[in-house]
């Protein structure tokens, strides 16, 4: 995830946002669950509507955690190129 940091090209708004997750812990057990049950009874209609669902849920990502992400690397890498100067004691 600290890819962005270090990379310093045109892609690291996407990597930020690639690294967003896009389903809580509660949904990520309920969408196994599914896959198990869809998996088991050979369900292939279930396993469309999950991935349909996964690739919404992409969609669907944070943005306030995307805002938040890239005011965190834009000053990242503002800090990153400065050298601190401070009162020496003199």
């Amino acid at each position: 995830m600290m890819e962005f940091y270090q990379s310093g090209n045109e892609s690291d708004i996407r990597i930020m946002y690639e690294s967003i997750e896009y389903l809580d812990p509660a949904q990520k057990r309920i969408y196994n669950l599914l896959r198990v049950i869809q998996i088991k009874y050979g369900l292939t209609d279930l396993g469309r509507i999950l991935d349909d669902l996964i690739e919404i849920e992409k969609g669907n990502r944070k943005s306030s955690k995307l805002k938040k992400m890239l005011e965190y690397s834009s000053l990242a890498k503002h800090f990153k190129g400065m050298k601190l100067s401070g009162n020496t004691g003199d």
